[in-house]
């Protein structure tokens, strides 16, 4: 019998222990870690209650109007001038001066063409007594011209540096200049302090009217609903088919910086049937916009575990104990955004759904 002592035995018996216990290794079976047991158990998870707007990043592919321009109604030297290109010019306000004479802007539905005396009255007369009221003077919009109009028109031309209000006995045409809108982007100014105007010219150009505004390309997958798009502090409603219908929402819009940002941008006008094409580059161009819900949205967000029977947008799931009928709003990274078709509220969802009882 051979003995090994020292420390050749005993590393000699450190290799068998650990031949050993490698051995124990593959005969005996390992106990899968608590975190995977624990995941392998779960059978419902909470659902989290959300409320959205499903915000959407998309364009508005305009189709413009004919050029538009800002005229005076007067003759003379223009002896002063705030445009500049790319400014803004402001209903109530005077941007220019014709023989020392301010004149100012002003924004109505109906172009003013007339002057306009005690008792005239018709549409012209309403526009005028609306932009007065939007503008903040007390006036009644019955669409006849009388005394009180006529103290708020002097009230308004005082405030816009006009010194000869007191001897005014009605509305001159000629001491305005009419606006589109309550506020336009000057895109070009077309004279400068020196030349000579005649009634009829243009002092600027403005950007174009818009004809039409529609999302092009309209996004897809969307949260079904009553849906706006948002441009800038513009908020427009759209119809089904992604267009801006309103005339008051297109003027408002052809009336905003963005859109005159990107009109300015914009390469000549392409010619087409009903108006033009902006086009930016030579590629068809359009105005940004958030694409989102009217009204927001309250939804509950479970794992897609949890629904079952999916038709479509209708499907399953088993909310708190008892199958419910819901409306898939939209799914994305394992969560699905669901919305009980019953008035309910729901907690916990299971996620067993195998043998699920239908739910309609």
């Amino acid at each position: 019998m051979i003995r090994i002592s020292g420390p050749v035995g005993g590393l000699l018996a450190f290799l068998l222990l650990a031949a050993g216990a490698l051995a124990g290794a593959f005969v005996l079976p390992l106990s899968p870690p608590q975190g995977i047991v624990a995941t392998a158990n779960v059978s419902s998870a909470s659902a989290k209650q959300l409320d959205i707007t499903d915000d959407q990043a998309a364009t508005l592919a305009i189709t413009a109007g004919p050029e538009r321009k800002l005229v005076v109604n007067v003759s003379g030297t223009l002896t002063a001038t705030s445009c500049t290109a790319g400014g803004r010019a402001e209903s109530g306000q005077s941007g220019l001066a014709v023989n020392d004479v301010p004149i100012i802007y002003l924004s109505t539905p109906t172009p003013l063409w007339r002057d306009l005396m005690a008792g005239d009255h018709g549409p012209d007369v309403q526009s005028l007594q609306d932009e007065l009221r939007r503008l903040g003077h007390g006036v009644r919009a019955d669409g006849r011209f009388g005394p009180d109009t006529l103290r708020s028109v002097i009230a308004l031309a005082k405030n816009a540096g006009v010194a000869d209000v007191r001897t005014w006995t009605s509305f001159p045409v000629s001491r305005f200049a009419w606006l589109p809108a309550p506020t336009v982007e000057t895109m070009t100014c077309s004279l400068q302090v020196g030349d000579q105007v005649v009634a009829g010219d243009a002092v600027a150009v403005l950007p174009p009217g818009i004809e039409s505004a529609r999302l092009s390309p309209e996004p897809r997958d969307v949260v079904p609903g009553e849906r706006v798009v948002v441009v800038g502090d513009l908020v427009l409603p759209v119809d089904d088919s992604g267009n801006v219908a309103s005339p008051d929402d297109l003027a408002r819009l052809a009336a905003s910086p963005a859109y005159a940002a990107y009109a300015a941008g914009a390469t000549a006008p392409q010619a087409s049937q009903g108006g033009s094409d902006l086009q930016r580059n030579g590629a068809a161009g359009g105005v940004p916009v958030t694409f989102r819900l009217a009204r927001g949205l309250s939804v509950y967000s479970v794992p897609a575990a949890a629904v079952y029977a999916a038709r479509g947008r209708s499907a399953c799931v088993v909310a708190d104990g008892k199958p419910a009928a819901v409306t898939i709003a939209s799914s994305q990274f394992g969560q699905t955004l669901i919305q009980p078709e019953a008035s309910q509220s729901i907690a916990e969802v299971s996620l067993k759904t195998s043998q699920a009882p239908p739910c309609r």
